[in-house]
């Protein structure tokens, strides 16, 4: 099986309070939406894979980040998919600054939803949910009044999709400086994508047949 992902941090700090979401409510492509309470603990659903804790850094931050992989039950994931899901934590550094977002990659072509679970009080929340006009990236963002400081950790973000399948990626995390770690992407179910790698190869090798018969 394959894998590919990119994420994205920028934080500012301060944890929101919000009703929790049942189910999964469609993020649309450019979307900039309050950020929900996930009502479902994706960790109740069969486990599909994990990063496990890797190390980021950059000149003015570094930590850790995991992504995870479930399964949930057609309740708590109406799409259907897998659910991918993102925590943070961040070390406490000289002249180490806040993060203020963080961007999943590759989601293009899948209807996803984004919600966010607390692990204790302390966790920092995102304030709010974006998603690209192409729909391949979706932002968690961490703006005034929160501030993702030096030390804290983030809450559970949450992104459920349709994709049957996952491919290799990374993760971008950045507050101006950048730091890049591999991650996971959804990806089209085998079958699908090898059709559609046999359709381009069969253009391509049409193409080349044109330009040798001119």
């Amino acid at each position: 099986m394959h894998r590919t992902l990119t994420t994205s941090v920028i934080v500012c700090g301060a944890i929101a309070v919000l009703a929790p979401q049942a189910g999964a409510a469609v993020l649309p492509v450019n979307s900039d939406i309050a950020a929900a309470v996930t009502a479902d603990n994706p960790s109740l659903g069969t486990f599909v894979a994990s990063t496990g804790a890797l190390p980021y850094s950059s000149f003015t931050f570094s930590g850790t980040v995991t992504q995870e992989i479930w399964q949930e039950s057609p309740a708590a994931n109406p799409l259907g998919g897998l659910t991918f899901t993102y925590r943070l934590v961040t070390n406490t550094g000289t002249g180490f600054t806040a993060l203020s977002r963080v961007n999943g990659f590759n989601f293009g072509g899948f209807t996803a939803d984004a919600t966010f679970m607390l692990a204790n009080a302390l966790d920092q929340a995102p304030t709010n949910f974006t998603r690209n006009t192409a729909g391949s990236i979706v932002g968690f963002e961490f703006e005034s009044p929160v501030s993702f400081d030096p030390g804290e950790s983030s809450a559970l973000i949450v992104v459920r999709t349709n994709a049957p399948g996952y491919t290799t990626g990374l993760i971008n995390i950045i507050d101006g400086g950048s730091a890049t770690v591999m991650g996971y992407a959804p990806v089209p179910e085998p079958g699908t994508a090898a059709l559609l790698g046999v359709a381009a190869g069969a253009l391509l090798l049409r193409r080349r047949q044109r330009m040798g018969a001119a």
